[in-house]
């Protein structure tokens, strides 16, 4: 039996061909996500989801000329992101994604700038009092004020607040989704957005103990809640490929029928494709961001961290940091900046460079800078800054930095994971780690062993969410019988 997983992350968009009873990555393919849009304002992050869609048929039909049969087909993506679909299940904007920051925009002084009502006139001439903190809020803050749930710029729900009360949502939209929902719906033929409860979540304004949003506190928000999408739960089908989304190879459709599962949510589709046994596993990823994640069977209340729905009835604590991979990111254009002054030529990459000195000069850990890499400040507080500190004489070097950076990100992950702790029935005993950030740096493998006091474990296959997705779709089609079934191919290094 075999599977296709497809990933529409932020800047890459992958697809492999899995063989559901070795566990054998059969074909993996990556296409960079150069779909961005421009136009707009600078605070928009956004991208074009017809162009996506045509990256997914190169894909499925590069795959369908090596593996024209396969069982089923699962989709996941870049998380929170949300994009407008019309009467037929059409996109009519762009999609609007998790970097998006229009929810941190300032209410009154925005739509003052504008030339539109402000919300202070707005409840004036309705004749309600206005609040002074109106005009110190964001939309993320002033939505969260009116919902109770915790709002973050970025969350579909915060832009669709923000796109509501700017007059910014276009007129044809008869629904809103993910771009994996979205992806799933062109591919079966649906005129109506579904959602997994995984992407639900994402979005914002979710009750995840009853796996649903929250219909009373959206539209105590103003917001029309018959542009959201039906949940399905569980391991759920969309449908099955209709023929005119199947790539055609002879002038056969080669994968019409074949069944399509809801698409999860990245960390979730993660999650499922590197951890074995989700009780006594720790996952920690580091890509362009950087994620915690621990699975739970009982629902936590007073969870420190984001506590997200995994499959009907199961939890994941998942602690996200914006930077992540960024951050050491961020170190190697300084280092190319460095060389371009120095050389006046450009240097290219330079991480191999950066691995290799770790490698010539070891250093201990507390002889380093310390580096706090919350660059891009926090969900909780986007105002945060990084910071970097224990700078001597000695340790200014460009050894200590890389390494500081390295540590700063491992150490970041594990602060989140001492908060997750005391919520757990029981202490995690194994450590996985998935992203290319993992893999690429020892030092960084290293750091995370030394802070959870066990060995990391990586596994064999590279594309971890396409992977988790596959799996999940073979449970949907039936093939498996749970996913705890599907979990027993997955191979470490």
């Amino acid at each position: 039996m075999k599977a296709i997983g497809l990933d529409i992350g932020t800047t890459t968009i992958c697809g492999v061909v899995l063989d559901g009873e070795t566990g054998e990555v059969l074909f993996s393919r990556t296409l960079p996500n150069d779909t961005a849009i421009s136009q707009g304002a600078s605070f928009e992050k956004k991208q074009d989801p017809e162009k996506i869609w045509n990256k997914i048929q190169e894909l499925l039909e590069e795959m369908g000329r090596k593996h024209p049969q396969v069982d089923s087909i699962g989709l996941t993506g870049q998380m929170h992101g949300i994009l407008y679909v019309d009467g037929e299940g059409r996109a009519v904007s762009p999609l609007y994604t998790w970097q998006d920051e229009s929810g941190n925009q300032r209410v009154e002084v925005e739509e003052g700038e504008d030339g539109q009502m402000a919300r202070g006139a707005e409840k004036e001439k309705q004749g309600t009092a206005t609040k002074a903190s109106d005009s110190r809020q964001t939309y993320a803050e002033a939505l969260a004020r009116d919902t109770g749930y915790f709002a973050a710029t970025g969350f579909g729900l915060t832009t669709y607040y923000y796109h509501q009360r700017k007059g910014l949502v276009p007129d044809q939209a008869a629904g809103l989704c993910t771009i994996g929902d979205y992806m799933g719906e062109r591919l079966v033929g649906s005129q109506v957005p579904s959602i997994s409860p995984s992407n639900g979540a994402s979005l914002g304004i979710f009750d995840v103990r009853r796996g649903c949003f929250d219909i009373e506190k959206i539209k105590a928000a103003g917001l029309n809640c018959q542009l959201l999408p039906q949940v399905l739960s569980g391991a759920a089908l969309l449908g099955r490929v209709c023929e005119a989304a199947s790539p055609k190879i002879e002038g056969r459709a080669i994968y019409a029928g074949v069944p399509v599962s809801v698409a999860l949510g990245d960390n979730q589709a993660s999650f499922l494709g590197t951890v074995r046994n989700m009780e006594d596993t720790v996952l920690v990823n580091v890509g362009t961001g950087s994620q915690i994640s621990v699975g739970t069977r009982r629902f936590v209340a007073d969870s420190p961290v984001e506590l997200r729905p995994l499959i009907q009835g199961d939890y994941i604590f998942a602690g996200s940091c914006l930077c992540g991979g960024r951050a050491y990111a961020a170190l190697e254009q300084f280092f190319r900046q460095v060389f371009r002054m120095a050389e006046g030529k450009e240097s290219g990459k330079l991480y191999g460079q950066m691995a290799a000195l770790l490698e010539e000069t070891k250093q201990e850990a507390a002889s380093c800078v310390q580096v706090n890499p919350q660059f891009c400040g926090t969900r909780e507080n986007p105002q945060l800054k990084g910071t970097v500190t224990g700078i001597t004489l000695e340790n200014l070097t460009p050894q200590s930095f890389i390494r500081g950076f390295l540590q700063g990100i491992a150490r970041e992950l594990y602060d989140l994971y001492e908060e997750i702790l005391p919520r757990l029935e029981k202490s995690p005993l194994k450590l996985v780690g998935s992203g290319n950030g993992i893999r690429m740096n020892p030092t960084l493998k290293e750091a995370f062993e030394e802070l959870f006091g066990c060995a990391l474990q990586i596994p064999v296959h590279t594309e971890e969410a396409a992977y988790g997705t596959a799996l999940f779709s073979l449970v949907a089609a039936g093939k498996y019988q749970s996913l705890t079934e599907a979990q027993r191919v997955i191979r470490y290094q």
